[in-house]
């Protein structure tokens, strides 16, 4: 598991607009500040709060050693607070349980991700063995 990038919203966000509707243009962040407002508690600091949730995110879906991984910087661009999270690679293959929406049903499935150059897709069977005895050789 490695990666590296700077998010500015969550899951529950929409990807195609930011929180008060504007087009999210590629490239440009948008800040942490809807994530903010639904994380937020009084008496506790909103970055500390999101970098938790986030953790949580992952441990919940990759497991507490892939959370690990994890390091999280927050940076103030353009007015507004963004994320950039660096994951360093694991040394053991990592799966993730990841939810689709099938037939308006939501279903949970754990599944094995690699980066082929700039996407990410899941593998299973034959290719995902040949794929852990390359990067992961005994």
């Amino acid at each position: 598991m490695q990666a590296c990038s700077s998010v500015g919203t969550t899951s529950t966000q929409s990807r195609h607009a930011s929180p008060d509707r504007r087009p999210i243009r590629e490239g440009h962040g948008h800040g942490l500040d809807a994530d903010y407002t639904t994380l937020h508690k009084p008496d506790q600091d909103d970055r500390d709060r999101f970098q938790q949730h986030l953790a949580n995110i992952v441990a919940t879906s990759m497991g507490a050693a892939a959370a690990a991984n994890l390091a999280v910087q927050i940076h103030h661009v353009d007015g507004h607070d963004i994320a950039r999270v660096h994951v360093t690679p694991s040394g053991v293959p990592v799966e993730a349980t990841v939810t689709y929406v099938k037939n308006g049903q939501h279903e949970k499935q754990t599944r094995f991700f690699i980066r082929i150059l700039n996407g990410t897709e899941a593998i299973d069977g034959d290719e995902k063995q040949k794929y852990i005895d390359q990067r992961w050789p005994t």
